[in-house]
């Protein structure tokens, strides 16, 4: 996570948003993420939690939407990602008008 961290203070990211999934692992690298942004400068605007057996994540992608946030990190298993990007695509959150970039962290690469 302090690698984490140390990109996106590189990258000069001042406003981010997290996505995880309610597990364990997940809820604990949020807090460790957050930890590390605090004392480096960078405001975490949006948080969202999701269960992983919802199967549409549209009112999470509107939320960080309405919040402004255009960098996100996504800290979750490959299928709830794809669940996201899915619901992401389908709520217009990649329509050209503003810059979206995500840092992707899966949990199964750590799982295994």
């Amino acid at each position: 996570m302090v690698a984490l961290s140390s990109l996106v203070t590189q990258m000069g990211w001042k406003r981010v948003g997290i996505v995880s999934s309610l597990t364990t692992y997940s809820i604990s690298a949020v807090t460790i993420l957050g930890s590390a942004f605090s004392t480096s400068g960078v405001e975490v605007v949006g948080a969202e939690v999701f269960r992983t057996d919802e199967e549409e994540l549209g009112s999470y992608v509107t939320s960080l939407m309405k919040q402004g946030v255009t960098i996100t990190i996504l800290i979750c298993h490959q299928t709830d990602a794809a669940k996201f990007f899915d619901s992401a695509y389908r709520a217009g959150f990649f329509d050209g008008k503003r810059q979206v970039s995500f840092i992707i962290e899966l949990i199964d690469l750590f799982m295994e």
